[in-house]
């Protein structure tokens, strides 16, 4: 790629036209030699394939009294998790910590999109289903974003068992139109800052929980862009696959 001089950087829309290409061009190194990413979806509007989920109301549930130093020493990352998918409380708990993270500039760039490999069913309780949804903090719902797209999500991916194992993946979806219309091109940076602070906050929430997570940092972010229906100044910064901790059973903030 031909990266741009700065005096063609005067503008918002051309540092985030330049700081999208420079991550897809990134994003392609990490997929193996001689292999190209998955086809976009037809997101055609009368096919039921592609519709979004419902959305998914979430409850009020209060803050676990858990100490700090407890927490931190408990976390850990997994491959493993229970069979049984986190419930809406749990989900509740796990999403306060994106809504408590500090953000560069104070900028609110980078949101949550919740993915759903498969039908989450509950005993006697509503079902949350598969597809891809946006985070709303100021609702507490899940917004039904976009229909899964299977092929593009198993493509997004470099170690398989994070959609086969794993019930849900948290995908961090930065928007670089705030942070580089009061930014230089340099600051792009800044979003990956933020998609660290969310991680460790997610570390941290599981704990207290009863979920255990893993972030995922072997990404193909471009097609992972494609997975979660992401907008044209939006990026994939980063992923974190969340289950229900098999040494638990229940939600420490709902008892």
């Amino acid at each position: 790629m031909r990266f741009p001089q700065h005096d063609e950087l005067t503008t918002r829309e051309a540092r985030v036209e330049a700081a999208v290409e420079l991550h897809s061009a990134l994003a392609g190194c990490a997929r193996p030699v001689g292999t190209a990413p998955p086809a976009a979806r037809d997101a055609s509007a009368n096919d039921p394939r592609w519709r979004p989920p419902t959305d998914v109301d979430l409850p009020v549930v209060a803050s676990p009294e858990v100490s700090f130093w407890q927490v931190v020493r408990d976390r850990r990352s997994t491959y493993r998790c229970a069979d049984e998918p986190p419930d809406r409380e749990q989900l509740s708990v796990l999403l306060q910590a994106v809504d408590l993270s500090p953000s560069a500039g104070g900028l609110r760039s980078t949101e949550v999109r919740l993915v759903v490999p498969r039908r989450c069913q509950y005993d006697g309780r509503a079902a949350i289903e598969a597809g891809v949804y946006r985070y709303d903090g100021q609702e507490r719902v899940l917004r039904g974003h976009a229909a899964l797209d299977p092929v593009a999500l198993a493509g997004s991916v470099m170690q398989p068992e994070f959609v086969t194992v794993f019930p849900m993946l948290v995908v961090l979806v930065a928007d670089l139109d705030p942070m580089l219309e009061k930014y230089s091109l340099k600051n792009y940076q800044m979003v990956f800052a933020d998609a660290g602070v969310l991680v460790q906050n997610l570390h941290l929430a599981c704990g207290t929980a009863g979920l255990v997570g893993c972030a995922i940092g072997g990404i193909d972010t471009t097609v992972m862009h494609e997975a979660v229906a992401a907008g044209p100044t939006q990026i994939a910064t980063m992923a974190f696959a969340v289950g229900r901790d098999d040494r638990r059973t229940s939600c420490s903030g709902g008892e």
